[in-house]
């Protein structure tokens, strides 16, 4: 019996996160919005003692902020937030894609990963489908930081992607050339197949630099004071008057 109730607490929690991170993420729950306890517990029918340590957990994700007096409230997308996750999933990348550097058959499988999802990305993005685009987009990363068989780089940089995901929804940022995004994976595919990684590593992180411009420019950040941030912007290697085409690389 025991154990039957403690699965169906963590079952309940479960949900509770799921239900909860979704909504944050697809921009239902905006930044800045205070999630009550009392109402959420009762929506979700679970305790409060189970939500509170839910939120505590989304709150480690950088999706939720606990204030004192207020409780839980969504968290702000800010400059800061974006250069920082955009830096650390560029270095992830690359750590992965050195990781792999000589080990043919890895590469192989990898390979044979990425075509189907990146097919299936070149079919949404013809038909506009924004949103099946940006979740095929991250699949084809999250493919290539889990092959590194390192097991803290892929869930970091998943998780990390979820806040892309959201950062997506809350600015409201589309694709601005989605024939870029389908010769980068195009050429990040051919790249590795040729065990390429040098050039790998070039188009991941010209990806990422790219794809945090972009929001940047969606919050009207179009010159930043790098200094500000100098180890971040240079990981992304920000460059404010860049000339190369526009392309989100979410």
């Amino acid at each position: 019996m025991k154990s039957d109730r403690s699965g169906q607490l963590q079952s309940a929690k479960e949900l509770a996160s799921h239900h909860l991170k979704s909504a944050i993420v697809d921009g239902r729950y905006k930044p800045g919005v205070r999630l009550v306890e009392t109402e959420l517990a009762e929506e979700l029918g679970i305790s409060r003692g189970t939500l509170r340590e839910t939120l505590r957990e989304l709150a480690s994700e950088g999706l939720v902020v606990m204030r004192q007096n207020r409780g839980a409230v969504v968290a702000d997308v800010s400059v800061a937030d974006v250069l920082e996750v955009y830096a650390i999933r560029a270095v992830l990348g690359t750590l992965a894609l050195r990781q792999i550097r000589g080990k043919t058959e890895i590469q192989r499988h990898l390979v044979s990963r990425l075509k189907p999802i990146a097919e299936q990305a070149r079919k949404y993005g013809f038909q506009q489908k924004q949103r099946g685009l940006v979740d095929l987009d991250l699949a084809f990363q999250n493919e290539i930081t889990s092959s590194s068989e390192l097991p803290r780089c892929a869930s970091f940089f998943r998780q990390l992607s979820v806040e892309a995901k959201r950062f997506v929804n809350v600015l409201g940022v589309t694709y601005a050339d989605v024939d870029q995004i389908f010769r980068e994976h195009q050429q990040l595919i051919d790249a590795i197949s040729d065990g390429d990684m040098d050039l790998a590593e070039v188009i991941w992180r010209r990806r990422f630099q790219r794809a945090a411009q972009e929001f940047l420019d969606a919050m009207n950040q179009r010159e930043i004071d790098t200094s500000a941030w100098p180890e971040l912007t240079a990981l992304i290697e920000f460059a404010p008057d860049s000339t190369q085409p526009s392309a989100t690389g979410q």
